[in-house]
């Protein structure tokens, strides 16, 4: 088994190799094909190029939200990366196309880099600036020796579930299977392993678990019998059971503590940028509040990103994230890393006894609320 700081650390080694595909302010329509990712050798001075404000005929500021303070100097240019297309960014693509951003003098390159390792080293040689990745992803990176600060934790508990054919219809039944995480040491890993041991099954000795990468691979590598399983959720869970395939274990309904897409940075990024940081958590939270309190264009952007054009598919996980996992207040807390800890450190010993409070900071949080930015 790969341990997950190794993972990391291997990321590192290779930091300009890795290439990005453009969301957001850069991204093609959802209808057009994506653009070629930039060679290797171009992937340094594309990262550092700040895209153009998306337009957005639909933006209009959210209801009740408050005014970002004038701008004293000129807009702060930043990426801000994320590993996979998912509901956990739905925030920044409300942000992007509802020109939130611009509001709190930030212009910003929102991009996806289809590997959390690769998101991550991008954060940690500076060419981004704010990364949204799972809470073992910061506790992995910690570990091997990067500064991350987790800003805030919009999605506080697990929304995975563990989707399996029909052929297999009890927990037990997955013995001596293959199950598809995106990486070793990434959420759906901690998940799956988390929900196996609480059916009383080893995830180390009764299954297989492989890596094999974001969720449209896994998708297709469970649909096309390579694996026998696999963590998602909506409205990924929608398409395949719409394909007869069926949730056989549901982690998401027992409501546990747990860390996934959350917004970090780096400390040294944070100390030297104070004001860049708390307009960034401002547009982050006045992004949450329009994500809760607006379907329709939050509804509009997800069917742009997520490419789903299924209007039902589209309420149901809306219905999901906005009632059952998005909350008003995001706050990072360190009981919220029980499980990561746990898991982690069966895989790395140097996790073993690992101090959660040394990766949080809530005080830019804890400054919108006072300032009266949070929408209930």
């Amino acid at each position: 088994m790969r341990e997950p700081g190794a993972c990391i650390s291997a990321a590192l080694l290779g930091m300009g190799l890795f290439t990005l595909a453009a969301c957001g302010a850069a991204s093609a329509p959802a209808s057009s094909p994506s653009s070629a990712a930039p060679p290797a050798s171009t992937a340094a001075s594309t990262l550092a190029s700040a895209a153009a404000p998306a337009s957005s005929d639909a933006a209009k500021p959210a209801a009740g939200a408050s005014a970002a303070a004038p701008a004293s100097s000129a807009a702060a240019a930043i990426l801000f990366a994320y590993p996979g297309i998912n509901m956990g960014d739905v925030q920044a693509w409300v942000a992007t196309d509802g020109h939130i951003w611009e509001k709190h003098n930030l212009n910003v390159d929102v991009r996806n880099i289809n590997s959390s390792a690769g998101t991550v080293a991008a954060m940690i040689s500076s060419q981004a600036q704010f990364i949204q990745v799972g809470g073992s992803d910061a506790v992995s990176a910690k570990v091997a020796g990067a500064d991350v600060v987790v800003l805030a934790v919009p999605i506080p508990t697990y929304s995975y579930v563990l989707e399996v054919p029909a052929s297999i219809k009890t927990p037990n039944d997955l013995k001596g299977k293959k199950l598809a995480v995106d990486s070793f040491g990434s959420p759906p890993d901690v998940a799956i392993r988390v929900a196996l041991r609480m059916d009383g099954i080893d995830p180390d000795k009764d299954v297989s678990i492989v890596a094999v990468g974001d969720v449209p691979t896994r998708t297709a590598a469970l649909m096309g019998g390579a694996v026998q399983g696999t963590m998602l959720n909506p409205p990924y869970t929608l398409d395949v059971e719409s394909k007869g395939y069926h949730p056989v274990i549901d982690l998401a309904a027992l409501k546990l503590p747990y860390v996934n897409a959350s917004p970090m940075t780096l400390r040294s990024y944070m100390t030297a940028h104070h004001d860049v940081v708390q307009n960034f958590i401002d547009a982050f939270i006045e992004a949450n509040n329009r994500v809760r309190h607006d379907k329709a264009f939050t509804e509009q952007v997800m069917s742009k990103y997520l490419k789903l054009n299924d209007q039902k598919a589209i309420d149901a996980t809306y219905d999901y994230y906005t009632t059952k996992i998005f909350p008003a207040v995001p706050t990072p807390k360190p009981e919220l890393f029980k499980d990561v800890i746990e898991q982690l450190a069966t895989q790395n010993k140097a996790v073993a006894g690992f101090d959660a409070n040394t990766i949080i900071d809530g005080s830019f949080l804890q400054s919108a609320v006072d300032r009266g930015l949070i929408q209930n």
